[in-house]
């Protein structure tokens, strides 16, 4: 009697659900996660780089043009995210009675309600059309992307339970993922501080003056080097800016 029941629902279920939906458990979809992930973790990076390490800019369009090869992965990148937000409205999901839903309706209402519906759209906007029109290189336009690491524990945990990966060692990757991240951040946040605030060398927080004479991968080399350094507090930091000499005073003798 169990078994009829089982059955005379899950047939249900796929007669009510629409020929243009997405079954969640499909194989294709974990290739699809890790190329999302990818593109969430290149619009990090790149982002905040090309903003911290202006030497960095000889590796994109000069401040004439607006295009490049480079920027041709940029809009990849944008084109694949319009493919995903049209999957998420024919994705069926799993709710919170276990049960799998496939109807078009109700996974068209679950994603718009979501948070990731909207990450997704502040992460769409078309900030770069501000380059074609001023008709110049400006990274900043694209610091709506950076938005999308909200998801990218989301992304991360389907991806790892899709693989039946154990929760101890999806821990350690994350923890992983979360350390790169942070560095990468802090790197160049600590870089930008002596790029704006011209303090190469002012203080012992600041990047060493010899880092200007390098060359950008270097530079973030070192930078990475410190923040791990900062995180950890195993990093040997910056030598200490020595302390102006006093003029020698002479000593009075007595006679």
């Amino acid at each position: 009697m169990l078994l009829q029941t089982f059955f005379s629902s899950l047939r249900a279920q796929r007669a009510s659900a629409s020929s243009l939906t997405i079954d969640p458990d499909a194989n294709w979809l974990k290739i699809w996660d890790v190329v999302q992930l990818l593109c969430v973790f290149y619009n990090f990076t790149m982002v905040m780089w090309r903003i911290a390490f202006r030497s960095g800019a000889r590796f994109m369009p000069i401040p004439r043009m607006a295009w490049s090869p480079a920027c041709a992965i940029d809009w990849a990148c944008d084109l694949l995210l319009c493919m995903h937000i049209l999957l998420h409205f024919a994705l069926g999901f799993v709710d919170s009675s276990n049960n799998k839903v496939l109807d078009r309706k109700r996974i068209s209402r679950a994603y718009v309600s979501s948070r990731s519906f909207w990450v997704h759209v502040i992460a769409l906007c078309p900030l770069d059309v501000v380059q074609l029109v001023l008709g110049r290189w400006i990274p900043a336009c694209r610091l709506n992307k950076l938005v999308r690491v909200l998801e990218l524990r989301g992304i991360l945990k389907h991806l790892l339970d899709a693989y039946r990966v154990r929760v101890h060692f999806q821990r350690l990757v994350w923890h992983v993922f979360l350390t790169s991240l942070l560095s990468h951040t802090i790197a160049c946040v600590y870089f930008m501080f002596g790029s704006l605030f011209d303090g190469f060398g002012y203080t012992s927080w600041s990047p060493p003056i010899e880092a200007l004479n390098d060359t950008s991968v270097m530079q973030y080399f070192d930078c990475v080097y410190w923040s791990l350094g900062l995180m950890t507090g195993l990093g040997d930091g910056c030598a200490p800016a020595p302390a102006p000499p006093t003029p020698a005073h002479p000593i009075a003798s007595r006679s």
